[in-house]
């Protein structure tokens, strides 16, 4: 193998990896997620994807879809304000 095919070689897998990083980022598992894509490549990248979220994850969305909520019930209140201020 020369050094060019090593190079490569080094920079698909490092695109493998890439990808395996960004599906394990929501999941709480973002450097397994590069390694096992790197090395195994669609196999990694597919192990990653099953992989349950991780504890602090699942906390990270649920506190991200509350507040998310929370503003949507806040516009929601407002914008019945104005318009319950408006009626006769």
């Amino acid at each position: 193998m020369t050094p060019l095919h090593t190079l490569i070689l080094i920079f698909i897998c490092s695109i493998f990896g890439l990808i395996g990083y960004l599906v394990g980022r929501p999941k709480g598992h973002p450097g397994l997620g590069f390694w096992l894509a790197f090395f195994l490549s669609l196999l990694g990248i597919l192990a990653v994807a099953l992989m349950p979220a991780s504890e602090e994850a699942r906390i990270r969305q649920t506190t991200e879809r509350m507040r998310a909520e929370e503003e949507a019930h806040r516009r929601l209140d407002a914008e019945r304000g104005l318009n319950g201020a408006s009626d006769p």
